[in-house]
């Protein structure tokens, strides 16, 4: 048995009965037993394989390949260090990302810093306001970007600004005339303006306002845009006459163009939650099978997950771990691999010397939580 040199709190289950169906692409199933420190998989032709976890309570997200994590607790039981190992397949590299976490005087999380190999570190440092709001999170080292955030006295967020993106959202006091009448006391939006900022080589935009109208429901009912400092409204990238039945279901819609046009003129009807219009079809969970609107068909597995999307053009599978964590996609040429925070893609359903790291799509700094509606 191989003892973890960091220690770890009762998180993780030691019980021999603990089980994890893993369903992999291409219709193979394993069953994954966690027993102590000691990892079994039995195929579904019989085959089965014993491997010593290399850290206390490892676990395992690729069957022909491994992913563990050890954390190291402080006494207050906040995290204060992390170890993800990685090998993607048999025979392929193997990653290491530590992650370190600071908290300041009252336990909140200021700072965590993570390193992959050994290599250069990657930082996110969190400031806070006096109500224990997050107020700036910047990450990078010395060529940082920083996110500040505010919010309204009511707590709702109010703007998030960056060198690279700015967003503010206008509740009962939006900025133009029109829409200054729309309801905004109780907590909806009446107006969202977005920008990406920086210049026109690295692809900043022209402001926009999006001005809302709900109705007596709080539903959205229509949408105007306002350019730059324009005074006038267009309805360019909106939705508009929208429609609701009494239990709520989308009954009308109408999407506009960048240009205003409209491009897609919908309506439904229903019976019960499933709509009754030609085309659309739904398995025995109620799970949309067939959707003619985006020539899409759609395959569920025991989960109600999607487990293969199809139309005329492509088609994509998906794999997932028990709990619903999203664990690998192929699009007929490309897998990609999610183990933990990490995104590995290759070419094919086999082989690694394809394996790749993709820098673009992992969390290095951030975790997160990649479970599927």
């Amino acid at each position: 048995m191989v003892i973890s040199p960091f220690r770890k709190k009762v998180l993780c289950q030691t019980s021999v009965a603990v089980q994890s169906l893993f369903e992999l692409l291409l219709n193979t199933k394993w069953t994954v037993f966690f027993l102590g420190d000691m990892v079994l998989n039995k195929a579904a032709n019989g085959t089965v394989a014993f491997e010593s976890a290399a850290w206390e309570c490892g676990r395992l997200h690729n069957v022909s390949g491994t992913d563990r994590i050890s954390t190291k607790y402080k006494f207050t039981g906040d995290i204060e260090a992390q170890r993800q190992k990685v090998q993607p397949a048999s025979g392929a590299s193997t990653y290491n990302l530590d992650r370190t976490y600071t908290y300041d005087a009252r336990l909140r999380l200021t700072n965590v810093t993570a390193t992959l190999n050994g290599g250069s570190s990657a930082a996110q440092t969190i400031t806070y306001d006096y109500l224990q709001r997050p107020a700036s999170v910047s990450r990078g080292n010395s060529a940082s970007e920083t996110t500040t955030l505010s919010y309204t006295l009511q707590g709702w967020p109010n703007s998030t600004v960056s060198t690279s993106w700015e967003e503010v959202l206008f509740y009962a006091s939006p900025v133009h005339s029109a829409t200054s009448a729309l309801p905004g006391k109780a907590g909806l939006v009446t107006e969202w303006r977005q920008q990406q900022k920086g210049t026109s080589s690295n692809g900043a935009t022209t402001s926009e306002f999006f001005a809302y109208t709900y109705d007596s429901a709080g539903r959205l009912k229509n949408s105007v845009r306002y350019l730059g400092t324009a005074t006038s409204s267009d309805n360019g990238l909106t939705e508009q006459s929208i429609s609701y039945d009494r239990s709520g279901n989308l009954t009308a819609l109408t999407r506009r163009n960048a240009s205003g046009t409209a491009t897609e003129t919908l309506s439904y009807s229903y019976t019960g939650p499933k709509r009754n219009n030609t085309g659309w079809s739904y398995d025995n969970h109620g799970n949309v099978t067939a959707d003619p609107q985006g020539s899409m068909s759609v395959a569920w597995n025991v989960l109600d997950l999607p487990r293969t999307l199809s139309s005329s053009s492509a088609s994509t599978q998906r794999g997932y771990l028990s709990d619903g964590t999203l664990a690998q996609v192929y699009d007929g040429s490309t897998t990609r691999l999610y183990l933990g925070d990490m995104v590995f893609t290759r070419t094919g359903t086999s082989g690694t010397s394809a394996l790749t790291l993709d820098l673009g799509t992992s969390e290095i700094v951030h975790q997160e939580d990649r479970k599927h509606e």
